[in-house]
Order: structure tokens, then sequence, then C-alpha cells
């Protein structure tokens, strides 16, 4: 085993212990692509269940983004506009509130869209759980009509 510098708590000093020895071989190169795509296939297939449901979130986040786009260039206009003039002055006035509303409504949009989205993923993800616990019910009822069962250990004991 090869030694590992660890930070200590104990006065923040550095010491060194042995290293795990971790099996390198566990999950080879070649197999963590089939992985990975396993569950991308599999997440992909339980998204196309529920197609509504994915294009709200979509639409959601992309609206949430938009609005947080658009926020720096109507700050500009808002600091523009005081800018312009003593803040006094009725045009200038009305014209800095104007524009200090529109950020304002940016941010409100872009806090309720991205509320909307995190409801919907909510949403998608228990659809999903509530459609593989289903699936994996009806698997093991049927595994046990055909008979086809591990006996238990204290079921060989009556015997």
């Amino acid at each position: 085993m090869s030694k590992i510098p660890v930070l200590s708590f104990y006065f923040l000093r550095t010491e060194r212990v042995d290293a795990p020895a971790f099996k390198t071989n566990r999950f080879p190169v070649h197999q963590r692509g089939a992985i990975s795509r396993g569950v991308l296939a599999f997440t992909v297939h339980h998204w196309h269940r529920q197609p509504a449901r994915l294009a709200i979130i979509m639409a959601a986040m992309l609206a949430s983004t938009l609005a947080d786009a658009l926020m720096p260039i109507y700050s500009g206009r808002l600091i523009d506009a005081v800018a312009a003039g003593a803040a006094v002055a009725a045009p200038t006035w009305d014209s800095a509130l104007a524009a200090f509303s529109v950020p304002i409504a940016l941010a409100l949009a872009a806090i309720a869209m991205r509320h909307i989205a995190f409801i919907g993923i909510t949403d998608l993800l228990l659809k999903m759980m509530s459609d593989v616990a289903t699936k994996r019910s009806i698997m093991s009822s049927a595994f046990r009509q055909t008979g086809m069962r591990t006996p238990s250990p204290a079921r060989q004991c009556a015997r």
C-alpha cells in the first residue's frame, strides 16, 4: 500500500496514512460507456411517456433563462434613465420608474417560471418512480404466479 497525504484537522497538519486498496477493475473502461448508455436509455424511455410534462418543464426553464438574460439590458436602461436628469423632473422620473418596473417584472417572471419547472421536474420524477415500482410489482407477482421462487430457509427447515 502506498502512503497518501491527508489533512488532519487536529492542529491542521498533514500526515501520511495508508491508501485504501481499491479494485481498479471493478468497472473496466470498456464497460463504462455501456453503463452510461443504459442509464440514459432508461431515462429517455421514461421521459417519452410524459411528453407534455417535459415540454412544460423545457418551456418554463427557457422562459426563466430568457428573463435572466434580459435583466442586464433593462438594468442598463434604468441607469440611463436615472443619469439622464434630476429625479425631480416629471418626465425623467416617469421613465426611471418605468425602467425600474421592467427588471422587477423580469425577476418575478424568472422566479415563477423556475418554480413551475421545479414542480414539473418533481412530478416527472415521481411519475417515473411510480411507473418503475408498478412495473416491478407486476413482474414480481407474475414471477410468483409461475411458482418460480426460491425457497426460504425457514421453509426448508420445516420439511
